[in-house]
C-alpha cells in the first residue's frame, strides 16, 4: 500500500508534490518532530514514527526516478523561507502578510507552517540520511550563493522567526535558542552526515566567520583552538565527501573579490583545504597548483597579491616536502601547454590570451623577492622559481613578446627581471640572444604606439620602466651590458626606430631625399675634384610639394616653431629620447663604454684616411670622401642617432670628434647645394634644419666649440639657406680646422689640443664671422619673426 502510494505521487502535477511537503510540515507541527534535535533518550510516538517512516519511503523512492520530485519540492520550501529572509532584509518594519506564492500566513502566527520549514529540513538528515545525502549539494549551494547561510542566520538571530515543537503538548520553542545544541550534537557530530560534507562545512563555516555582520571571528583557526581545529579529524575519514564547490575557483574567488582577506590568518580555512586535496597524490598536487597559477590574476592592490604569494608558497612548501621537485613539474606542465597556444593569439581578449596573461601574472607576483624576513622555505621556494626561469627564459619570453595585452608584456618582463636569469648565463651565442630578443620586445612596442590608441598613460609608463629595470639590472653584467649597446646600436643603424605602420604612415624612399652620396659618386674622383666644382643635381620632387600622408617627423628643436606638426611626430619624438635613455642607463654604469657606440657604428661605413687640406679643397661645395657622404645620410634618415650621442657621451670618448667632424662637413655641402637653395626658406628642409641644431649640440657638448660660439644655435631658424651654410662653414669650420680637438684617424697623428688663449683668440673671429652674417641678414629681412632675429642676436653678443 505504501509503494502504490509513493508511485502515485510521483506522477502527480507539480504542485502536488509541493503540497504533500507542507501537508508533512504541517502534521510535523501538530505532532511535534523529535528528529530535528535528535535526542536519543527521546521516544517518538506511534503517529511521529508512521509520519517519519512514510516519509523516508516517499522521498528515498522518489530517488530512483529519472526526476526527483520530492528534492524539487524540499527546494522550493527552502527557496520560499529565503523569499521571506529576502523580504524580511528589504523591508524589516514590514510583515509578511502580502508573501507571494501559497505561504501567505501571519508573520506572527504560531500556526504558520513557514515558521516550521527550517526545523523540517533540519530533521531530515535523520529521517533519511540517503535523501539528505542526495540532496546535499543542491542545498549546499543554495545557502552558499550570496552568502544566504550568514543571511538566515542573522535574521533568525534577530527576527527570532522559525520554530521547532518536539512533541504535540509542549509549546514550540524558538529554534535559534536551539540551533546551538543541534550544531553541537548533530551537526559537528564525528559520525554524522554532515561531517561526511566535512569541506563543505569548512567552505562555509569560513564563509559565515568572514561576515561582519554576524560576528563569527572566532571560528577562523589560530594559534588557539578554533571550532575549524576540532575538525581536522573529520577531514581524514575515508568516506568524506568531495567539496560541493570547486576549491580552487573558491580560493580564487576570495581574493579577487578583494574582501579583507590580506593577511595569512584570513587564509588559513582555504590554504588547509587547499593542501588536503593536494596531499591525495602527486598528480592531485601537480593539478591543483597547475589550476591556481592558470587561474590566478595578478591584482592591483599589493595586499592582495602578497597574500596571493602567500598561498602559493604555503602550498608549494607543503606539496615539495611530500613530493621533491613537484613544483618543476608543475611549471613544464604549464609552459608546455602555454607553447601550443602562441601561434593563435590575436587579440588581448582571446581565450588563449587571456590564460597566459593570468600565467605570467601569477608568475610576477611569485617571482618577486622575498623580504629578509622571509622563512628558509620560502626562500627555497623562489630560488627554485628562479632557476627554473632562468633555464626557460626563451620560452617565458616567447609568451609574452608579441602579446597583444600590455599587462601581459609588463608580467613577463617583470618574471624575468626578477629571476635574474642573465646571471646565469655565460655562452656568447646566449648573451646574442638575450639582447637581439630584448631589443626585438622594446622597438616593437615603439612601434605599436603609432597605431595602438591604448598604448597611452599608465600601461605604457608601467611597461617602459619594467623594461628599463631590467635593461638597468642586467647591465650591471659588463659582457651583458656591451651585447646590449652593441645591439641597439644595429637596430637603430637599420631603421628600428622609423618603423611605422604602413598602413598609415610612408616612409620617404631614397629618391624623395637629397642624397649627398649620390652627388659625391657622380664625381669622377675624389682626389681631382676641384673645390670650384658645383655639385651636381639629384632628382627631387618639386619645391613646396607635401606627401600626404608622411612619415613622422623628429623635431625637438623647432617645438615651439608654427611649423607643421601632427601627433605622430610626437610619438616619435618620444620613442627617440625613450631609447636613448634607455641606453643612457648601460653608459652610466660602465664609463668607458659611451665609446662603443661611436666604434659600433664606424664599422658601418668604410674606413677612410683623409688629409684635412682635401676637406680644403672640396669643401664648402663637395664632399671629399664617401664615408661622410654615408654618415650624413645615416644621422638624416636616422635622427635618433643624435640623441643616443647626446644621452651618452663621456669625456674622453673615442672617436666622436672624427665622427662630428664628418657630419660638419655633410651639412656644410647640403647647405650650400644649388637644390636646396631653390627652396623660399630652410623651413622647407626642416629634417635637415633640426639635424643642424643638434649637430651643433654635440660640438658644444664634446668641448668642440666654445659656448659663445655655440650660441649662433638660437639665430639658426631665422637665417637663410645659404646664411645657414656660411655660418657652418666660415664660422665653425673655420674655428674647428684651428682649434682641432682631436683626431683618432690613423695615420693622421695626433692633435694637441689648443691652448686657451689660442681658442678664445679664434673664438673672436669666429664670432666675428656670425656677426657679419647677422648684420648681411638683417639688412634683408623683410617680415620679422617673434623673437626678431634683431633681439636674439642683440642677447647673445652677435651685434
Amino acid at each position: 500500500m505504501l509503494w502504490l502510494l509513493c508511485h502515485v505521487a510521483t506522477t502527480l502535477p507539480d504542485k502536488i508534490p509541493v503540497a504533500l511537503q507542507k501537508i508533512i510540515v504541517f502534521e510535523f507541527r501538530k505532532l511535534g518532530n523529535p528528529y530535528t534535535e535528535a535526542n536519543k533518550d527521546e521516544v517518538k510516538t506511534p503517529e511521529q514514527l508512521r509520519l517519519a517512516t512514510t516519509l523516508k519511503a516517499y522521498l528515498e523512492y522518489t530517488m530512483e526516478k529519472p526526476r526527483n520530485v520530492a528534492k524539487e519540492s524540499v527546494i522550493w520550501l527552502l527557496q520560499d523561507y529565503s523569499n521571506i529572509v529576502k523580504k524580511s532584509t528589504h523591508s524589516p518594519d514590514t510583515t509578511m502578510n502580502d508573501h507571494e506564492e501559497a505561504a501567505q500566513m501571519s508573520y506572527a502566527d504560531e500556526n504558520d507552517i513557514a515558521r516550521y520549514y527550517i526545523s523540517y529540513l533540519m530533521s531530515l538528515i535523520h529521517i533519511s540520511p540517503k535523501f539528505a545525502n542526495a540532496v546535499w549539494r543542491d542545498v549546499f549551494c543554495m545557502l552558499y550563493e550570496n552568502n544566504w547561510m550568514g543571511k538566515i542566520l542573522l535574521f533568525e538571530r534577530k527576527q527570532r522567526y522559525s520554530y521547532y515543537k518536539r512533541n504535540s503538548n509542549e509549546p514550540p520553542f524558538i529554534l535559534a535558542d536551539v540551533f546551538p545544541k543541534w550544531l553541537s550534537q548533530v551537526a559537528f557530530s564525528p559520525s554524522g552526515l554532515v561531517m561526511k560534507h566535512a569541506l563543505d562545512v569548512a567552505v562555509m563555516l569560513d564563509t559565515i566567520a568572514h561576515d561582519e555582520d554576524l560576528g563569527m571571528k572566532e571560528l577562523i583557526p589560530t594559534k588557539e583552538n578554533s571550532i575549524i581545529t576540532g575538525m581536522k579529524a573529520s577531514f581524514t575519514v575515508p568516506d568524506l565527501k568531495p567539496a560541493s564547490v570547486d576549491l580552487v575557483e573558491w580560493t580564487v574567488g576570495l581574493l579577487k573579490q578583494n574582501l579583507g582577506r590580506v593577511n595569512e590568518e584570513a587564509m588559513q580555512i582555504p590554504i588547509f583545504l587547499l593542501q588536503l586535496r593536494g596531499l591525495q597524490s602527486k598528480a592531485s598536487a601537480v593539478e591543483l597548483l597547475s589550476h591556481l597559477l592558470l587561474r590566478l590574476d595578478k591584482s592591483s592592490d599589493a595586499d592582495s597579491n602578497e597574500c596571493t604569494r602567500y598561498l602559493i608558497f604555503h602550498l608549494i612548501n607543503k606539496l615539495d616536502e611530500r613530493w621533491s621537485g613537484v613544483f618543476r613539474d608543475v611549471l613544464d606542465k604549464i609552459f608546455s601547454k602555454l607553447k601550443a597556444s602562441i601561434s593563435k593569439l590575436t587579440d588581448e581578449q582571446n581565450s588563449d590570451a587571456r590564460v597566459i596573461e593570468r600565467v605570467l601574472g601569477s608568475c610576477s607576483v611569485i617571482a618577486e623577492p622575498c623580504t629578509d624576513d622571509a622563512g628558509v622555505a620560502a626562500q627555497a621556494t623562489l630560488h627554485s622559481f628562479q632557476s627554473y626561469l632562468a633555464d626557460e627564459w626563451k620560452t617565458v619570453m616567447s609568451l609574452f613578446i608579441n602579446h597583444p595585452a600590455l599587462t601581459c608584456r609588463i608580467s613577463g618582463f617583470e618574471v624575468l627581471l626578477y629571476s635574474q636569469f642573465w646571471t646565469r648565463v655565460s655562452d656568447k651565442d646566449a648573451e646574442h640572444d638575450i639582447a637581439d630578443k630584448l631589443t626585438q620586445a622594446w622597438f616593437r612596442y615603439l612601434t605599436e604606439r603609432f597605431s595602438a590608441l591604448h598604448i597611452r598613460g599608465e600601461k605604457d609608463a608601467a611597461l617602459r620602466k619594467v623594461i628599463s629595470n631590467l635593461v638597468r639590472y642586467m647591465s650591471h653584467e659588463p659582457r651583458i651590458a656591451r651585447q646590449l649597446l652593441e645591439t641597439f646600436c644595429d637596430r637603430i643603424y637599420e631603421g628600428a626606430l622609423e618603423s611605422f605602420s604602413q598602413s598609415k604612415y610612408m616612409t620617404l624612399t631614397q629618391s624623395d631625399n637629397w642624397l649627398l652620396l649620390d652627388v659625391y659618386r657622380k664625381q669622377m674622383s675624389v682626389h681631382v675634384a676641384s673645390a670650384d666644382e658645383p655639385l651636381g643635381q639629384v632628382s627631387r620632387r618639386p619645391t613646396g610639394s607635401r606627401f600626404k600622408p608622411r612619415q613622422p617627423r623628429y623635431l625637438a628643436h623647432l617645438a615651439d616653431t608654427e611649423i607643421e606638426r601632427s601627433y605622430q611626430d610626437d610619438i616619435y619624438a618620444n620613442n627617440i629620447m625613450d631609447t636613448a635613455h634607455l641606453l643612457q642607463q648601460i653608459t652610466q654604469q660602465h664609463a668607458d663604454f659611451g665609446s662603443q657606440i661611436v666604434i659600433r657604428l664606424s664599422t658601418k661605413w668604410p674606413a677612410v684616411v683623409t688629409p684635412m687640406d682635401k676637406y680644403d679643397q672640396m669643401l664648402p661645395l663637395s664632399l671629399p670622401n664617401e664615408r661622410d657622404g654615408l654618415i650624413g645620410n645615416t644621422f638624416r634618415d636616422h635622427p635618433g642617432l643624435f640623441d643616443v650621442l647626446h644621452h651618452c657621451y663621456t669625456d674622453g670618448q673615442a672617436g666622436i670628434h672624427d665622427l662630428l667632424r664628418s657630419l660638419l662637413a655633410y651639412y656644410i655641402a647640403f647647405w650650400h647645394m644649388d637644390i636646396v637653395k631653390q627652396a623660399e626658406s630652410p623651413w622647407d628642409h626642416c629634417v635637415q634644419l633640426e639635424n643642424t641644431h643638434q649637430l651643433l649640440d654635440l660640438l658644444s657638448q664634446t668641448g668642440a666649440i666654445e659656448t659663445q660660439l655655440y650660441n649662433c644655435r638660437h639665430l639658426l631658424n631665422s637665417m637663410s639657406i645659404g646664411d645657414i651654410g656660411s655660418l657652418l662653414y666660415s664660422a665653425i669650420w673655420g674655428y674647428i680646422r684651428q682649434c682641432p680637438v682631436g683626431s683618432e684617424i690613423p695615420g693622421l697623428g695626433s692633435t694637441a689640443r689648443p691652448s686657451a688663449d689660442m681658442r678664445l683668440k679664434h673664438t673672436v673671429i669666429a664670432t666675428d664671422k656670425v656677426k657679419v652674417i647677422v648684420k648681411h641678414r638683417l639688412a634683408h629681412i623683410i617680415h620679422r619673426s617673434k623673437p626678431s632675429m634683431e633681439d636674439l642676436a642683440r642677447q647673445y653678443d652677435f651685434l
